[in-house]
């Protein structure tokens, strides 16, 4: 009778009811969990809490239901209450509220299964099913030397296997950029595996003492946690070769990818048998990996380029690392710490040897790829090149986004758009691919899409201050004021890099504020340590500084200082249309006409050959000079022009053409007022 009583005592509580609520919210809870907590890489011990946390929180509901009974005035103590006042089994607000309360999350349940079920590809990060069995990531190798300094031969390992591994088309590979920010033996591989879309996690570790040398790879099933393949080799450094070979093959056997023969050549073939040679390819590519990671090209300079010298001085058959040496030369080029002729041409005569040493080398080909879009302005051949690239590794993400920087060269923007999408599926942790594919977005006047973009750059990595800078660009193109985009750069953390983009979006919106003291603030503290064309940097933006508030007479031997130096390098320049755009500009602000167009007319014949983002910026320099030169009609007729075409915004936006104190001259014309009204340019 007394059992019967006590569960009869249950169901007017509740109890049973609670349990059944309690479990069926823990489990949408712990579904959504382990949706979003791996969409910003926390790590598995949190989910694990969070379900203990659940799971020691269910005989809590219960004690709670059965202590607690909800009345018209409230939660009150049932052992408090008179029997009278006690709810029938049937009856009473806590059945009505806790039937409302399941109904709801059953609901909320059948719309969590749906989206698992109908998520599309790559939207839904954790879906097991959207990973490919033959796929794999290679997580950096832990470093088990004594001498921490062996840190790049352990780092060096790894990229040679993944490099190999790229090269089987059977597979999917995921690239070291996305791999570089995880542990080398990390707890949750299941979450890993979900963030990069693979199957298989490829672990290892690297032990060098003296001339031995020990690597241990093992291959793992992410979704059981389960060793699919193992294996420990002893080298010395005289015979080391080959093992990212082996490994590698090993990788495609046990995951049933078939080779072609070229595929089997390529993953078999031994880049050096000169150990030295080969130690110090290993720490070029280290500290070429350091310069893009840090955003220090100084490194790239001092260390990367004498280790690739070193390289090929010690084996000069070694077509790996000629190629490497005309990479980290481009490399240079592109970030302009050096933008010589010479720089160029070297960089193409080491591509062209490498590939007289080894035809078949994609690294070869990727680099001539960029020889011929930025020497020869010759997009045909650079296009093929990519497509030899990827013909040999089809896993090449730099290839595919190289394929995508030449749409969106040519104004093809949708084109580009999709490449770059491409090429972050085998690179989904790429900081500077995500902030492209924004600019593509905002290009496209796609705010969203845009800032999306921006901000997941920042979430892969909090320290890329480009990011930064272009999301304030964003925020004050589509806001209208200057006051926006400082908010964004006033958010940036302490450790994050303060780089030129960061300092001229800076120092442009303090302009567009008229606050000029912050402004001259700003760029008086600019270093001048930068290589390359950074070197002007300073009398630039102090020469800007002064012209727009009204003192020419102090902005000019700022400007001739920084005139002083484009012409010295201009006769070793390499045609840049930025370099004689800029050139012709300053010499406008110091009232030069003749050499001002006359270093217009060299940018104009630049940008008729190159790229369409360098066409747009042509024309802003242009209608700025032309204003500087007191011909307002002119720089209407280049305004007009280039707002009219897409992408035009981009670099002169209505803000900037409201705020700024570069069009104060042509404010009352009511062509220029027009223009700040047009509905279909931001």
């Amino acid at each position: 009778m007394a059992t019967a009583s006590f569960f009869s005592e249950l169901r007017r509580r509740h109890v049973v009811r609670v349990a059944v609520v309690y479990a069926v919210v823990a489990w949408l809870l712990a579904q959504i969990a382990g949706l979003v907590l791996p969409t910003f890489s926390a790590p598995g011990w949190i989910l694990k809490a969070f379900l203990i946390l659940l799971a020691l929180s269910f005989p809590v509901a219960l004690a709670l239901a059965w202590a607690l009974e909800i009345t018209p005035e409230g939660l009150r103590r049932t052992s408090a209450l008179p029997q009278e006042r006690r709810a029938p089994p049937e009856a009473g607000r806590g059945k009505r509220l806790l039937n409302a309360v399941l109904l709801v999350v059953l609901v909320a349940a059948v719309g969590v299964l749906a989206w698992r079920q109908f998520a599309p590809p790559g939207v839904l990060l954790t879906a097991a099913a959207a990973a490919p069995a033959k796929s794999v990531a290679v997580l950096p190798f832990e470093n088990l030397s004594s001498d921490k300094d062996n840190g790049y031969f352990a780092s060096g390992i790894q990229d040679m296997i993944l490099t190999r591994l790229a090269d089987v088309g059977a597979l999917k590979v995921i690239s070291r950029t996305s791999t570089a920010r995880y542990s080398a033996h990390p707890d949750d591989l299941k979450s890993i595996a979900r963030q990069l879309g693979v199957a298989t996690i490829l672990e290892g570790s690297v032990q060098k003492v003296g001339k031995q040398v020990l690597i241990n790879v093992q291959l793992i099933d992410a979704a059981s946690n389960s060793h699919i393949w193992a294996k420990a080799y002893t080298r010395t450094l005289d015979d080391v070769f080959g093992v990212e070979g082996e490994v590698a093959q090993k990788v495609a056997d046990a995951l049933r990818a078939e080779l072609s023969p070229a595929e089997a050549e390529a993953v078999a073939a031994i880049p050096t048998r000169n150990p030295q040679a080969y130690d110090a390819y290993l720490r070029a590519e280290h500290y070429e990996n350091q310069a893009l990671e840090t955003g220090n090209f100084v490194v790239l300079d001092s260390k990367a380029l004498a280790a690739f010298r070193e390289a090929v001085k010690l084996d000069p058959d070694f077509a790996l690392a000629w190629a490497g040496l005309a990479d980290a030369q481009i490399t240079q080029y592109f970030h302009g710490t050096d933008i010589s002729e010479g720089n160029l041409a070297d960089a193409e005569a080491n591509a062209r040897h490498a590939l007289d040493l080894a035809p078949d080398l994609p690294e070869a080909h990727l680099t001539m790829s960029y020889v011929y879009r930025w020497r020869a302005h010759d997009y045909v051949a650079a296009r093929a090149e990519l497509q030899r690239a990827l013909q040999l590794r089809p896993n090449y993400a730099d290839a595919i986004a190289a394929l995508g920087y030449i749409e969106c060269d040519k104004g093809h923007l949708v084109a580009c758009g999709k490449l770059l999408s491409q090429a972050a599926e085998i690179d989904p942790h790429n900081s500077r691919l995500s902030m492209y594919l924004g600019n593509v977005r905002l290009d496209l006047g796609d705010y969203a899409g845009a800032r999306k973009q921006f901000r997941h750059a920042l979430v892969i990595n909090p320290r890329n201050s480009t990011a930064y800078a272009r999301l304030s660009h964003l925020e004050v193109r589509e806001k209208g004021t200057p006051d926006a985009g400082l908010e964004v750069l006033e958010s940036m953390p302490a450790d994050v890099p303060v780089t030129p983009p960061v300092i001229m979006e800076h120092v442009s919106l303090l302009l567009m504020k008229r606050d000029f003291a912050a402004a001259r603030r700003i760029a008086s503290n600019v270093q001048t340590g930068e290589a390359g064309v950074f070197q002007i940097f300073k009398p630039f933006l102090r020469g800007l500084v002064e012209y727009a508030a009204g003192s020419p007479a102090k902005a000019r031997p700022f400007l001739l200082e920084a005139v002083k130096w484009l012409q010295a390098k201009a006769p070793d320049n390499n045609g840049q249309v930025q370099f004689y755009g800029l050139l012709g500009t300053l010499e406008a602000m110091l009232g030069r006409a003749d050499a001002s167009m006359q270093s217009m007319g060299k940018a104009q014949a630049l940008a008729s050959r190159a790229t369409r983002a360098d066409q747009l910026l042509m024309q802003s320099y242009l209608a700025r000079a032309q204003v500087y030169l007191g011909q307002p009609e002119a720089a209407l007729d280049t305004l007009e022009k280039l707002r009219a075409q897409s992408g035009g915004p981009q670099f002169i936006s209505t803000t900037s053409l409201r705020l700024s104190p570069v069009w104060d001259p042509l404010r009352k014309n009511p062509r220029f007022q027009a223009l700040l009204h047009d509905p279909q340019h931001g």
